[in-house]
Order: C-alpha cells, then structure tokens, then sequence
C-alpha cells in the first residue's frame, strides 16, 4: 500500500509540474471569464449628466489553454461621461500572471449606466513585462448578465468575451 501511494504521489507531482510549467502560447485566440468587483466614485453635472471613475479588481477564471491570461488577476481605472443613461468611457489597467509578469491595457468601453455594465467595447493590448514583453491584441468585451451586489458601495459582476494576441 506504501508503495501505490509514493507511487501515486510521484506520478501526481509529474502530472502537475508538467501542466503547471507548459509553455506558453505566443499567439491565440479564444474565449475568456472572468469575475469582477469594483467601486465608483460619481459627480453630477447638472441634469442627466454625470462623471464616473471606476476602480475594478478581478481574475481571470478561464481562458484559453497555455495563454498568458490563465489565472489572472487584474486592475483597470477608468472614466466615463454619462449622458442620461449612456456612457462612455476609456481607461488603463495591468493583468498580473500567477508568475508575476504584467499585462498592459488601455480600455475603450460604451455602456448603459441604468444597469451598470458595457453594452460593447476593448481592451487593447499594448504590452507587457518578462514573457509577455511586446505583446499586443485584443479583449472583445461581450455581453453579460446583471449581478446584483452582495454589499453597499460596490458593484459586482463577471465577464465574456474574446481575446486575441501574439507575443513576438
């Protein structure tokens, strides 16, 4: 029995550090998740004019295979000028790797602020440090549906879409 479980326990940690260490992707495309929260700081300017910044957290929880996006973390800031109930906005962010190496992106969203989440847009991709120096693409941002909150002062939410890109 001691030796099935060194055994099993051997082949575990080969299976693993095989799987953890695979190379990464220099190009693709596919679909992406991921889970979100943030917080919004607001002004009115007059009627049905409002400026809205946005801090948001999140993680990638899927993406595709050997990207350099899986298991992501990320923080984008942003601004947007809201009109009666749409907006638009545009702003940075990095993508932080589980290996530490950073993602740069500048965000160009459009939106509808009634339910606080974008109708369309990108984050396009500029950058990137270690590995990921030089890379470029693109974020497709899809539609997603409204989550409610589960405290005041926050808002919470996950996203879908498409990424591309290619590392030289």
């Amino acid at each position: 029995m001691k030796q099935f479980i060194k055994l099993l326990t051997a082949l575990s940690f080969i299976l693993f550090t095989t799987s953890a260490y695979a190379e990464m992707a220099k190009e693709g495309s596919g679909d992406y998740e991921m889970g979100k929260s943030g917080t919004t700081q607001t002004i009115k300017l007059g009627e049905g004019k409002v400026q809205v910044n946005w801090d948001e957290i999140g993680a990638i929880v899927s993406a595709p295979e050997n990207s350099p996006f899986e298991f992501a973390s990320y923080r984008l800031i942003r601004t947007s000028h809201v009109i009666g109930t749409t907006y638009k906005g545009n702003g940075g962010g990095v993508f932080t790797r589980p290996n530490g190496d950073q993602i740069f992106v500048v965000v160009d969203v459009e939106g509808d602020y009634s339910v606080n989440k974008p109708t369309g847009g990108t984050l396009t991709i500029i950058g990137g440090t270690g590995e990921c120096a030089g890379i470029e693409g693109l974020f497709e941002i899809g539609p997603r549906p409204t989550v409610k909150a589960s405290m005041e002062g926050i808002y919470q939410g996950v996203g879908f879409g498409k990424v591309s890109w290619k590392i030289p």
